[in-house]
């Protein structure tokens, strides 16, 4: 096990908070064999001062320093300068349990898989919330192609894909690939994994509970306009081209729907939860989702195929989904943006009723 070397690849903007925190429980895992590649992303913090006392005490530490380019271009300079048999992704406001790397590596000796997926659980404030557990699998290219596990990775249940943290990157299969993260999308490592995805790496799952995500409050401010719009729509845009440049849009139509409709449905709510124009905004948007052909093609197949419908107890959320977009294909803008306010009112309402 010791001859396994994996590479830590740690994006830093900023972070002086939680670094001490995020190091320690990387430099104190039970694994020996890592290597911890720090990019720190132009942080105008004490994070330089915090990771140099660092580096000083470990050797396993690699530190560079760049302009600020945001967390893509940080992850991807990473992959460059790795040298181990796996990559592992950790954000710097986040930590690991001390065998968190010792249980993903006898995990990839036992099954020789290109991706190893652990669980994790959410810090808020003082409370600690375990994530839905992973049914615990072996997925190859046969299990990948079924609607079943493409939903499972990204649009229901776990959602065990919809972060790059707390998961071994077999490093042979990434130089493979040869695919970058992207600057400018919001949830720029869902992308990334999407894309990997439909190149079938052989994925085991694992229902250990060795990450920590530390939720911080989003310090962008995000104005509701079209770059709002755009920020949150370009994952699709370039998931769908990406689908189209490997000719296997057709055998993955049904990934192409889920991803749209998650995303859709993060802008509704975004802009429900932070909005004084509720019904105006949304109609807006609206609006901009009408005009785009992408958009409309793809909602089009879900409400006929109904994929969700392959799924065993998903019938009331396919019925609302097929609802909902039914009306924003079909119906006025208004008409979409009224009856989506009322159902946000109405499970307000029906959920505190339910506390009381």
């Amino acid at each position: 096990m010791k001859r396994i070397l994996v590479s830590i690849v740690i994006p830093v903007y900023n972070k002086e908070k939680h670094l001490d925190n995020c190091l320690e429980s990387i430099l104190s895992q039970t694994y020996k064999n890592i290597e911890i590649i720090i990019i720190n992303d132009g942080s105008k913090d004490k994070s330089d001062k915090i990771i140099r006392r660092w580096l000083s005490k470990d050797s396993r530490i690699r530190y560079y320093t760049q302009t600020n380019q945001g967390v893509a271009s940080a992850r991807n300079k990473g992959i460059s300068l790795a040298r181990g048999d796996f990559i592992y992704f950790l954000d710097a406001d986040d930590v690991v349990k001390k065998d968190a790397i010792k249980k993903l590596i006898t995990n990839a000796i036992e099954t020789n898989a290109d991706l190893i997926v652990a669980n994790f659980s959410t810090k808020r404030g003082e409370g600690y919330f375990k994530n839905k557990s992973f049914k615990e699998s072996i997925l190859r290219k046969k299990d990948l192609k079924t609607t079943e596990v493409k939903a499972d990775m990204f649009f229901i249940n776990g959602r065990s894909l919809s972060s790059v943290c707390n998961k071994l990157f077999k490093r042979s299969f990434l130089l493979k690939t040869n695919i970058k993260f992207e600057d400018k999308v919001f949830a720029e490592d869902r992308l990334f994994n999407l894309k990997q995805y439909i190149n079938f790496p052989v994925i085991s799952i694992i229902n250990e509970y060795t990450y920590i995500y530390n939720v911080v409050k989003d310090s962008r401010s995000r104005t509701i306009n079209n770059n709002f719009y755009n920020e949150y729509i370009l994952l699709f845009h370039s998931f769908y081209n990406y689908l189209e440049e490997k000719e296997m849009f057709l055998e993955n139509q049904d990934l192409a729907q889920f991803t749209i409709l998650y995303d859709m449905e993060k802008i509704f709510d975004y802009i429900y939860d932070n909005s004084n124009k509720k019904i105006k905004d949304i109609n807006s948007i609206v609006k901009l989702l009408k005009k785009d052909k992408k958009i409309v093609k793809v909602i089009r197949s879900f409400v006929k195929q109904k994929p969700l419908k392959r799924l065993r107890g998903r019938r009331s959320y396919l019925l609302r989904v097929n609802v909902f977009y039914t009306i924003l294909l079909y119906a006025p803008r208004f008409i979409f943006s009224f009856n989506y306010v009322l159902y946000r009112i109405f499970m307000y309402l029906a959920r505190k009723t339910k506390v009381i």
